[in-house]
């Protein structure tokens, strides 16, 4: 939403916020001009996104506001099952005297709120915290995501008294007796139980490729179609499905880098000559990038440390030179699929395991004792300290590309959340009696990453370049099938997207089905020994860190000195600091 909307019960708190349009219920309701509005009667909806499938033909659909009130009128709150969309919606209804506000199914936006005895309002996060409701004061909770996670995953946020409505949830306002009541509920998730599991292989992934190409279909619109193209498996799949599969016209965007070691784009272009697309390539110089940094990292709305936000942005603003609104791309897939290395920490372990006690002790010494100067050695030090946990703090550790809890409480000076009841601990406990650990840590990382990183970094950069990015993996049937799948069809050893590969085979060119991954990051550690050094000590400044009062200088020094005395490799903390220390002076 663009301004805040606000369902007030104190009639002097009104009168303080009345800048906008008003509906007259008792106690009033304020809502704020906003992009798509549509007013029937005593209802009316904003709506921001698009609508993908409408599932009653018998309803107006001139437009996704028209459809969504018919829809509520139909159905009530069950309208929401009755379309799939990427969408963040409020719909007021006076005659009920309520707020209803909804994400869609897998987090097209974010949706903001904060709410008192006499209050609810929801709109951008920093006019909130900026607004006088509640006071401006820095999450405990959301400033561990952060530097645990790099990113904030729903409910939390980076200040205290504003949530995040979770992917899949709509949250229902209304005034009783003078006061705000609220209630929320999830009204759309996946079911994974282990009962439910599909047995046979080949009608799984017969209609796994079904699903899949009508979800791509679904999300190719008149004109021009684009495709975010990095050569692997992901986008090479939407490529053919999309192109070939489909007949749909396409254009490919890749992103190639002059460091060797990062560049993709000769894969990429294999994949878009097997699927005859026009292909747009964009070579970038990580030099060219320092001058955008400041512009990416105002377009989150709260702190964000994925590096990888840098070559995003870059992509989204490509395809949007080239004249491009609609693209497609392969988010999703890893966190569905099992297509990430970290999911195979199970099988790691378990060959550790097999060593008798002293020699894993001998190798975990061993592993610690190397220099912190590779991918590889880090990777090492992950296995090894997952060894003696229990699948849950394994699962978690994988989470925690950033700091531990341990390296949390220094940086934070002891204040820390509670780390066994924090958003992470309550979804894995949500399916974990039900399901097996590899789907149920799936389940989380859908639920965390993909929406709180992935869905935010991809959905923040292209909006900022006016792009719409549509990703066929998340829908509703693919994501419900997908957790039907049993983990044998998905991940075996240590081979990821197995079911999925198969069932795609005849669109993935035989040179890319085995391809590693060369990742897709800016090489911030040699930023921050050279071109960056002397901004990270400004943004880093003692003197500064002391001004916020929430960091240990002394610590965060010692990371600096690590780094550039290269004792080791802090390249994701010191990120996440200077990020953060950014985005502290545009919004206090």
């Amino acid at each position: 939403m663009n301004e805040p909307f606000v369902l007030l019960a104190a009639p002097e708190k009104a009168a303080a916020l009345a800048d906008g349009a008003c509906l007259r219920p008792s106690p009033p309701m304020l809502l704020s001009p906003a992009e798509r509005v549509y007013r029937d009667g005593a209802l009316l909806c904003v709506f921001r996104g698009c609508i993908y499938r409408c599932d009653d033909a018998s309803l107006p659909c001139a437009s996704p506001e028209e459809y969504v009130l018919a829809a509520y009128r139909k159905y009530g709150d069950g309208f929401l099952d009755r379309f799939e969309g990427k969408f963040i919606l409020a719909l007021a209804d006076a005659e009920a005297n309520t707020l209803l506000l909804a994400r869609d199914h897998f987090g097209g936006f974010p949706l903001y709120y904060c709410c008192g005895e006499d209050f609810f309002a929801s709109g951008p996060l920093q006019q909130l915290a900026d607004c006088g409701l509640v006071p401006k004061k820095l999450s405990t909770e959301g400033l561990c995501d952060y530097f645990s996670l790099r990113f904030i995953p729903a409910p939390d946020t980076i200040f205290e008294g504003i949530r995040s409505l979770m992917a899949g949830h709509m949250l229902k306002v209304r005034c009783e007796n003078g006061r705000v009541v609220t209630e929320e509920r999830c009204w759309w998730d996946v079911d994974c139980r282990s009962e439910n599991m599909l047995q046979d292989y080949e009608s799984a992934r017969e209609l796994l490729r079904e699903t899949l190409l009508k979800a791509t279909d679904e999300r190719c619109f008149d004109g021009r179609n684009g495709v975010f193209l990095s050569g692997g498996i992901d986008s090479t799949i939407m490529t053919g499905a999309a192109s070939t599969l489909l007949g749909h016209k396409i254009d490919s965007f890749t992103v190639g880098f002059r460091e060797e070691a990062y560049d993709e784009s000769p894969r990429a272009k294999i994949a878009a000559e097997a699927h005859h697309t026009d292909h747009h390539l964009y070579i970038l110089d990580y030099n060219e990038a320092l001058g955008e940094l400041d512009k990416i990292i105002a377009g989150f709305d709260q702190p964000f440390a994925d590096d990888s936000a840098v070559p995003t942005w870059v992509i989204n603003r490509f395809a949007a030179e080239q004249g491009l609104v609609n693209v497609l791309t392969g988010d999703g897939s890893d966190q569905i699929f099992s297509g990430s290395s970290k999911y195979f920490i199970r099988h790691y372990v378990d060959k550790i395991m097999k060593f008798p006690k002293p020699l894993r002790a001998l190798g975990k010494a061993a592993v610690f004792a190397l220099p912190d100067s590779s991918a590889s050695t880090r990777k090492m030090r992950k296995v090894m300290a997952c060894v003696d946990m229990d699948p849950y703090h394994m699962r978690r550790r994988m989470l925690q590309l950033g700091l531990d809890e341990q390296g949390l409480t220094a940086l934070l000076k002891g204040q820390v959340a509670d780390f066994e009841n924090d958003a992470v601990a309550r979804l894995y406990a949500v399916k974990r009696d039900g399901t097996d650990e590899l789907t149920n840590t799936l389940y989380v990382d859908l639920k965390v990453v993909a929406d709180g990183a992935m869905m935010t970094k991809m959905g923040s950069m292209s909006r900022m370049a006016g792009i719409q990015t549509h990703m066929p993996f998340l829908s509703k049937e693919l994501l419900t099938l997908a957790f039907r799948i049993p983990p044998q069809f998905k991940a075996q050893g240590t081979t990821g997207k197995v079911i999925l590969k198969d069932a795609f085979r005849d669109v993935i060119p035989a040179e890319l089905m085995t391809a590693s991954k060369k990742g897709f990051m800016p090489p911030v550690a040699d930023w921050f020994r050279g071109p960056l050094l002397e901004n990270l000590r400004a943004a880093l400044d003692a003197e500064k860190l002391e001004a916020m009062g929430i960091f240990d200088a002394a610590f965060v020094a010692s990371l600096i000195d690590e780094h550039v005395s290269l004792r080791a490799n802090r390249a994701v903390p010191l990120w996440a600091l200077y990020v953060f220390s950014k985005w502290y002076d545009q919004s206090f």
